[in-house]
């Protein structure tokens, strides 16, 4: 890794503050049928103001402010149907997210020109799920399922992928897994 170094002309102030909260619940319907939701709120707003000496009584002063608001939502549902256990559901995350970026160029303090970039948008994210498994030995556990994951960036990236995935678990000791799997 190339060492970096800032310039000595450079001064730098950056801020950020954060929070996350959620709540969950789980209900069982009955032995190993099992429902488990949740619902968090997150916010990270981040400030950096740059002042860089240019020379000559020149400064280039840049200020970056951001602002996201998430939310995040899930719900699954576990169910043992003897010897076969049944795993689907849903989660998502949509973000509110607000960037502004401003240069100013400015001689002895005083602002000559500057340059305002806002940008508004809101990221999505969400799957949908589905497994199986099913233990063929007192050590040996096959699993396998599909993934629907759909990313929205609010910048021109609209995707959908299907991720298929299968694996083999072994329990060579007790509460030791060793798995090998694949997935798209």
């Amino acid at each position: 890794i190339p060492e970096v170094t800032l310039p000595d002309d450079l001064d730098q102030d950056a801020r950020q503050t954060s929070y996350q909260a959620g709540i969950g619940y789980s209900h069982s319907f009955g032995a190993r049928n099992l429902m488990n939701a949740v619902v968090a709120f997150g916010n990270v707003d981040a400030d950096i103001d740059n002042d860089t000496d240019l020379g000559a009584g020149f400064d280039l002063l840049q200020d970056l402010d951001s602002n996201d608001d998430n939310v995040f939502v899930g719900l699954a549902h576990n169910v043992d149907l003897g010897g076969v256990t049944l795993r689907y559901g849903v989660e998502g995350q949509s973000t509110d997210r607000d960037v502004s970026r401003e240069d100013t160029l400015a001689f002895l303090g005083i602002p000559l020109v500057a340059a305002e970039e806002v940008s508004d948008s809101t990221p999505l994210q969400g799957n949908a799920f589905f497994d199986v498994s099913t233990t063929i030995a007192d050590n040996l556990m096959l699993q396998g399922g599909l993934t629907v994951a759909h990313v929205e960036n609010g910048f021109g990236v609209d995707d959908t992928r299907f991720e298929p995935y299968a694996g083999i678990a072994w329990l060579p000791t007790d509460g030791q897994w060793l798995r090998l799997g694949y997935q798209e």
